[in-house]
């Protein structure tokens, strides 16, 4: 079957797991991409609460590590310009944002 990762990201990475949570996200994304997983979903919980700015950098980021990735945290039809222009491979859209 297709394994998908998701990494949680509130100002870092979210995990119950000390060793986890306190990775840097190269770190992470290495033990990931080393198991051979090639897929990722970026779920950021920061934009969840606030429904800033989505984040760009951190989705750059796991896309330059060479994974297919899919944003997600209160992404809107809105960012999908954005998203598109770097690379990502899809969203999970937030549902009131294409229900109203």
């Amino acid at each position: 079957p297709n394994v998908v990762f998701e990494l949680d990201y509130h100002d870092g990475i979210m995990s119950p797991s000390r060793d986890i949570s306190g990775m840097g996200v190269s770190e992470l994304v290495a033990k990931v991409r080393a198991i051979g997983i090639k897929e990722m979903i970026v779920a950021d919980f920061g934009r969840m609460e606030d429904e800033g700015e989505i984040n760009i950098q951190l989705i750059k980021k796991i896309i330059s590590a060479g994974f297919r990735t899919y944003a997600a945290g209160n992404v809107t039809p809105e960012d999908l310009s954005a998203l598109q222009g770097i690379g990502a491979a899809g969203a999970i859209l937030k549902l009131e944002s294409i229900i109203r």
